[in-house]
């Protein structure tokens, strides 16, 4: 379908935690602390990207989650670039150590944006 132009709903987790496992390592030999924050930072937005229940065709097809949003492999990228966005606003806000300790531990929770992280 990609090919002939057309729309595609292929996951693109993999792809994704690829290169951040990448973009960490890279980091921590450089010592680089900012890029390890991202790519965690990349990774929780994606997690909370489909507990939010959007998610491409190939994970809706699995999932337990009631009334998900099926996206194109682009609408996906898009909406977890959105809740990335939201990560570095609640960071921009807050005390970003304790921000970063909390999206390494998977502790994080977007009921409101002061229960962004629990």
């Amino acid at each position: 379908k990609h090919l002939k132009g057309e729309e595609t709903s292929t996951n693109s987790v993999a792809t994704i935690f690829a290169w951040t496992g990448a973009l960490r390592k890279r980091g921590e030999l450089d010592g680089l602390n900012d890029l390890c924050a991202f790519a965690d930072a990349l990774e929780a937005a994606c997690l909370k990207t489909i507990e939010s229940g959007k998610m491409t065709k190939d994970l809706a097809l699995i999932t337990s989650l009631e009334n998900v949003t099926v996206l194109s492999s682009e609408g996906f990228i898009k909406a977890i670039r959105e809740e990335l966005e939201k990560i570095s606003d609640f960071i921009k806000r807050r005390d970003e150590s304790r921000v970063f300790s909390l999206i390494k531990k998977r502790k994080f929770n977007q009921n409101n944006d002061s229960n962004y992280f629990k």
